[in-house]
This record gives structure tokens, C-alpha cells and sequence, in this order.
């Protein structure tokens, strides 16, 4: 759904933004440009930003911390 109808910015804009760590509106307001044309659109972000810091951080699955495997021949 858009939310930002000046930028075309969706909730899923604004959803995978924050889940790659935007955590204030002036980083989307950066990054999507919501909010920054009439500012029909800050109070519901402001809303969705609440929600999503009360909810449990989403794990990236693409952040791995494992280290590649090597294969080589021992002689």
C-alpha cells in the first residue's frame, strides 16, 4: 500500500528500510524521501517506526557470520 503517495513510497519500502536499520524518520526521510514533499505521510510512518521497535528484530539472513569452507588437498 502506498504511504507516501508524492515519493510513491509503499509500506514494504518503509518495512525493508527499517529492517536494514533505518530507525528514526529524518534516515527515511533520507533514504525514500518520505515525508519530505506535503507531510501527509509522517504520522504514519512515526506509526510504523513504534510498531517495529516494539516488535523483535528481524535477522538479515544475507548478514551471515559463518566463514566460508576451504577445500584443499593435504599431500
Amino acid at each position: 500500500m502506498y504511504i507516501c503517495i508524492c515519493k510513491a513510497v509503499t509500506d514494504h519500502d518503509i518495512h525493508a528500510a527499517i529492517d536494514a536499520g533505518a530507525t528514526d524518520l529524518p534516515q527515511l526521510q533520507a533514504e525514500l524521501g518520505v515525508g519530505t514533499c506535503c507531510g501527509a505521510c509522517k504520522d504514519c510512518v512515526c506509526k510504523m517506526l513504534d510498531e517495529r521497535a516494539a516488535q523483535p528484530p528481524v535477522k538479515n539472513p544475507n548478514n551471515s557470520t559463518h566463514y566460508p569452507v576451504l577445500h584443499f588437498a593435504v599431500a
